[in-house]
């Protein structure tokens, strides 16, 4: 139940993950916020389909 947007190209690159910094919604303060050094998992993903 969120949203996250690269900030730059990931550092990392692996069929199971990505990471490198990411902008990410924060509901509770209600606003973006940035993440770095994050292991985003393709597991997580609602739509698996990216071709």
């Amino acid at each position: 139940m969120m949203w996250f947007q690269r900030h730059e190209e990931p550092k990392t690159i692996t069929d199971e993950f990505e990471q490198g910094t990411y902008i990410y919604f924060d509901y509770e303060k209600w606003g973006q916020r940035k993440k770095e050094g994050f292991t985003f998992e393709y597991r997580y993903l609602e739509d698996r389909d990216l071709q």
